[in-house]
C-alpha cells in the first residue's frame, strides 16, 4: 500500500493486489531448479514431486503448519496448494508426448471432491481438478478469446496490470456507474 492511495476503494489501499503470488512462483521455479540438480530423469522427478506434495496435502490440509517441513524449509499452507498446482502443470510437460489432458478427468475429481467428507482427500481432489481443468480449458477452449500468436503471451501481464488497473478506474467510481462498463473497460486497457 501506499499512503492515501485508492484509500476509499472497495479494496482500499492496495496498489498490486497481483503481487501476492510472486514469492510462491519464486518458490516453485527454484525448486524446480533444484531438482533439475538431481540426477535422473526429469519425468520422474516431475511425478514423484508431484506424488509428495500430494502425501503432504493429505497429511495436513488445512492446520498451518500444512505440512512437517515448514519448519525447516518455510514452506506454508499455500507454497503446497499451489505447488501441487504447479508439479501438477510440470509433470503434464514432462510427460505430454504419453499424456493428453482430458476434460471428463477434472469434471469426475472436482464432482467428488464436493462429496467427499474427508477435508484432506477433498482439498486434494479439488485441487488436482481444478488444475486439469485449467490445463484443459487452457489447451482445448477453442471458444473462449485468444490473442493472435504473432503478438505474444499476454496473460502475466493481463494478470499484473490488471489489478492496478481496475484500482484507477474503480478510484473514478466507473464500478458504481456501470459494472459491465468496468469490466469491457478494465479489460480494454
Amino acid at each position: 500500500p501506499l499512503p492515501g492511495v485508492f484509500t476509499d476503494n472497495p479494496a482500499p489501499s492496495a496498489i498490486n493486489g497481483s503481487l501476492w503470488s510472486l514469492p510462491y512462483e519464486l518458490t516453485c521455479y527454484a525448486a524446480l531448479a533444484l531438482l533439475s540438480l538431481v540426477p535422473g530423469a526429469m519425468r520422474a522427478k516431475a511425478l514423484i514431486a508431484l506424488i509428495s506434495i500430494a502425501g503432504l496435502i493429505l497429511l495436513r490440509p488445512t492446520v498451518p503448519p500444512a505440512n512437517p517441513f515448514t519448519n525447516f524449509f518455510g514452506l506454508d499452507y499455500y507454497h503446497t496448494k499451489l505447488g501441487l498446482m504447479f508439479a501438477l502443470g510440470a509433470v503434464f510437460a514432462c510427460w505430454r508426448d504419453h499424456l493428453r489432458v482430458l476434460l471428463w478427468p477434472s469434471l469426475i475429481l472436482l464432482f467428488v471432491s464436493y462429496y467427499t467428507t474427508h477435508s484432506s482427500m477433498q482439498l486434494l481432489l479439488f485441487l488436482l481438478g481444478l488444475g486439469v481443468l485449467t490445463l484443459w480449458l487452457a489447451l482445448y477452449a477453442r471458444w473462449l478469446p485468444r490473442v493472435p500468436s504473432r503478438i505474444g503471451d499476454w496473460s502475466y501481464g493481463a494478470y499484473l496490470y490488471g489489478f492496478p488497473v481496475q484500482q484507477l478506474l474503480a478510484h473514478y467510481k466507473l464500478h458504481e456507474v456501470s459494472f459491465a462498463g468496468y469490466v469491457i473497460v478494465s479489460t480494454f486497457v
